[in-house]
This record gives structure tokens, sequence and C-alpha cells, in this order.
């Protein structure tokens, strides 16, 4: 009943029908009275600060208007985690500045799927749960799990929500998901290749809502230190055989660690860390802990002057990096 009103008052105020069908996501997505929306663009895969935005969640007028303008020429996502007041004076999107987590979210990989986009979609139709909602990225698909009460975020409660949205993932075999992840707004365009953009389109638009408990129910499901403590004595890191490049601003991880990252053990982090391997195991473990996996770690050391000593060793480098990962998870399992 609720997703039809929207509809209404969009054909009322003269949208069109890219704009009804942003709205109706808006609205499903974040029935919440409380809260901002962040708006983050991009341009050739660099992060566009002046045209970043906060918006209430109240006003989804402002927030589709903004949304579709950026998305006219610029790659445009936005955080699916309701950010807080302190997110938008600080414009800081770390997860201690979200306040609500309204709908589950995995992001599929074409690349991640044998036959590409049929079997990411083949994945989807065959998944235990239906999504509510279905958005091809141009490159993949966005799914939300809608939830019945917006589950509200504070320090104690990140670990246990974030363990729920990867053992989401792993099931779809999704990419490493973070609480703060931002995804790609429908009825925008993805620019990762100019020359042929390819347009953000919604699959499917449905108001089906979950409890997070029958949620705990139906998945691999268990509190992070239970998983961490068994993965890093059990499993050896899989590593990818290519990464993509990546835009360091875009981690969810501290200043210092992108600092260190983006010059290695140089000035002052050569009194701070006694070698190159404590240097690359303080990023693996912060990188880790913030939710991030094999692919992004990888993509990190090859592509930063953090990964210097990685790459000196040669065809050996995935072989010490797996073995760093590990160190790293057994050390985030202790008690």
């Amino acid at each position: 009943m609720g997703a039809v009103s929207v509809e209404g008052r969009a054909q009322r105020s003269g949208m069109n029908s890219h704009q009804r069908e942003v709205r109706k996501f808006f609205e499903l997505l974040f029935p919440v009275k409380r809260g901002w929306i962040e708006l983050r663009p991009f341009l050739a895969g660099e992060p566009v600060r002046e045209e970043r935005a906060w918006i209430s969640v109240k006003d989804k007028s402002n927030l589709v208007q903004r949304a579709l303008e950026m998305g006219s020429w610029l790659d445009t996502y936005f955080g699916v985690a309701v950010r807080s007041r302190e997110s938008k004076q600080r414009h800081n999107a770390q997860k201690k500045y979200l306040s609500f987590l309204t709908t589950l979210f995995a992001d599929l990989d074409a690349k991640d799927f044998s036959k590409g986009m049929d079997g990411a979609r083949g994945k989807v139709e065959n998944f235990h749960l239906k999504p509510s909602v279905i958005v091809n990225s141009g490159h993949g698909f966005h799914l939300y799990f809608l939830l019945n009460e917006p589950v509200e975020l504070g320090e104690s409660r990140v670990r246990g929500v974030e363990a729920l949205l990867k053992a989401l993932g792993q099931e779809l075999n999704g990419d490493s998901i973070s609480l703060a992840q931002i995804l790609r707004v429908p009825a925008t365009c993805n620019w990762k290749d100019p020359f042929a953009p390819r347009p953000v389109r919604m699959v499917k638009l449905e108001d089906r809502r979950y409890d997070i408990d029958s949620l705990k129910e139906a998945l691999d499901w268990r509190e992070e230190s239970e998983k961490l403590a068994e993965s890093a004595k059990t499993s050896s890191p899989h590593l990818p055989e290519s990464t993509e490049s990546i835009e360091l601003d875009s981690l969810e991880i501290s200043q210092r660690m992108k600092q260190l990252i983006r010059q290695g053990r140089e000035g002052k982090f050569k009194e701070s860390y006694p070698s190159r391997s404590e240097c690359d195991q303080a990023v693996i473990t912060s990188l880790l802990s913030s939710g991030y996996g094999e692919k992004v770690i990888k993509s990190v050391f090859e592509s930063f002057p953090i990964g210097e000593k990685y790459r000196e060793k040669g065809k050996h480098g995935d072989k010490y990096l797996a073995h760093s990962i590990k160190r790293a998870r057994l050390y985030l399992a202790k008690p």
C-alpha cells in the first residue's frame, strides 16, 4: 500500500518515470524519520568531493533530484546505512558515524562467475531467500533484503551485523561488504568504461520485508569472533589471480593507515614499525577488521608503496601475502 501511494504522489508532482522509480526505491529503503543519506560521486574512479552530499532522509524529493543530476555524468553511489548528524558535520562515513541499517544487501560482480552476468543472475534466481530489490549495476547485481524494523547501529552491534552481511555475501558469492558500503543509485549510469557506459537498471522493486532474527536462522551466521577463530585455524587465504585498481579514499579505514599505505615504511613510520613486515601486518589487520577481504588486500599491495616487499618477492609474493593474512586473522580471533 505504501509503495502505491508513493508512486501516486510522484505522478501528481509531475515526475518522469526515472524519478518515480528512484523515489520509490529510496522510500522503500529508508522508512526512518531521522538521519542522512550520503551521496558520493566519482569521475574516472576519483571521488568528486565538491559534489558529495548528505541529504535528510525526510527530504526524498531533494535526494532524488541530486542523485539523478549527479548520475547524468558521474558514477553516483549512496550509503546504504543511514548516516548520523556527526557523519554529516564531519563529512565522514566511518562505521562509528552510522545510525541505522534498514536492509541487508549484497554486491555480486559478474567477473566472479564463470558465466558472467548469466551466472550471477542464475545465482540470484536460485537463492533460497528472495531479494526485495534487485538492481543491475551494469557489471553485476545489487541485492537488498528489506527489514521489518531498522537496526540501530552502535559500537556493540557493528560486528554482529557485519557478520550477518558477510554470511549473506558468502552464500551468494558476492564481494566483501562493509556496513559503510556505498552502492550505485538506480536509473544512473555506470561509467567504468567511459566509451561504453552501461545503465544502472532496476530489475525488481517489491515491499517484501524480513525479520532480522529469521535471516539469522536462514544464513550461516555466528558471532564474528567465532567465525574468525575457526577460519583462521582451518582455512588458508585464497588470493585472486588478478585484481582491479582501488580508490584508497573509498576505504573505511583510519587516515593513519591510509598514509601508511601511501608511503610505506618511510618517515615517522620507521620509528613506529621496526620492519616492513610489521608495516604490512598492521595494514592487513586494519583492512580485515574493517570487513575487507583478500581481493581488496591484494589490490592495495599491488598498487601502493606499502606493497614494496610483496612485489619484491615476485612469484612468491602471493604466498607471503597469504601467510600475513592468516597471521592477522589469528590475531583478530584472540579473545
